[in-house]
């Protein structure tokens, strides 16, 4: 089983001024990295295709840092040993459930490239996984990121809505960020036949049908569907933890969007 981070390639600009500035920037993404304390599963830092080519400042680039003899070797070491994973960047069509259409945006700015494929902030979102930046500017310096999701609904209408992503750029997030792993590491199963099995100990607070099975097990290793249906999930068992008898449900008291049944569902219901 990996446990996958993603990195923002958003924050590679502005370029380090120097040299000297572009070895401490890595420094510190080797540390936020290696600050996370992950047993048992494999390290997996999602990248984009091109990322070893990585221009840290300028006409020095990511492939010159590995071999800077002015670097410290064990930081070298910890890039070369993390694992890397394909594919790099998400086709939107494919990235998600393919009757839906997704659109994110962050600070205004629309997060696919030429290709229509998906930025990583857009990808950490669908992976449910951490985004990893480089601490280039301010901007960066939290250890949550807004994203605003734009989505064709069944009727063709564009609905928009506001998610939170962790993110993380030094050490301190990281640490901001233990209760949110250790969870998302009881999160990591292989596909929906493990989550099916696992049903009762992670969801002791809810009832499935013998249908769901059916359709849990359409869901494939690495799918992003499942990473977000586990996440909707844990999202409801956290809910009805605290759910009182005789209240009403409230689909408002989800972190993610709910949409109720209509009229005539709930009436057969």
């Amino acid at each position: 089983m990996d446990s996958e981070m993603i990195f923002n390639e958003l924050s590679v600009v502005p370029l380090a001024q120097d040299i000297p500035t572009a070895r401490q920037r890595m420094s510190n993404f080797i540390n936020t990295l290696s600050s996370i304390n992950i047993s048992r599963v494999k390290k997996v830092l999602r990248t984009h295709q091109e990322f070893h080519a990585t221009e840290l400042a300028s006409n020095y680039l990511l492939t010159q840092w590995r071999n800077d003899h002015e670097v410290d070797k064990e930081e070298q070491r910890f890039l070369r040993t993390l694992a890397t994973k394909s594919p790099f960047l998400f086709d939107l069509p494919q990235a998600a459930d393919k009757s839906r259409t997704f659109e994110f945006r962050w600070g205004g700015n629309r997060l696919t490239n030429p290709n229509n494929q998906i930025c990583g902030l857009g990808a950490a979102y669908l992976l449910d996984s951490l985004a990893i930046s480089f601490f280039s500017e301010s901007q960066w310096d939290v250890s949550q990121l807004e994203l605003q999701i734009e989505e064709l609904n069944e009727d063709g209408n564009l609905e928009r809505q506001f998610v939170s992503i962790c993110h993380a750029s030094r050490v301190a997030h990281i640490e901001s960020h233990k209760n949110w792993i250790n969870e998302w590491l009881q999160r990591q199963v292989e596909d929906g036949a493990e989550l099916w099995e696992r049903l009762a100990e992670l969801f002791p607070h809810l009832s499935f049908c013998e249908t769901v099975y059916k359709q849990l097990a359409l869901l494939d290793c690495g799918s992003p569907s499942l990473r977000q249906v586990v996440k909707r999930l844990f999202e409801l068992e956290h809910y009805s933890q605290n759910w009182l008898q005789g209240i009403p449900f409230e689909a408002d008291g989800l972190p993610s969007k709910a949409t109720p049944e209509g009229g005539s569902r709930r009436g057969q219901l």
